[in-house]
C-alpha cells in the first residue's frame, strides 16, 4: 500500500499578504503559485 501525504499548496498568509490569525483557514485563498501546485497535483 502506498501512502502519499499532500500539503495544500501556497496560501496568500504564506506570503504576507494576509492574517492568518484574523481569518478562518477555510477563508484564506490560494496565492496565484497556489492555484498552479495544485492544478500540477492533480495532473
Amino acid at each position: 500500500m502506498i501512502i502519499k501525504l499532500i500539503r495544500h499548496g501556497e496560501s496568500e498568509a504564506n506570503t504576507g499578504k494576509m492574517n492568518a490569525f484574523k481569518q478562518k483557514d477555510a477563508a484564506i485563498p490560494l496565492s496565484d503559485l497556489g492555484v498552479q501546485q495544485a492544478k500540477m497535483l492533480a495532473q
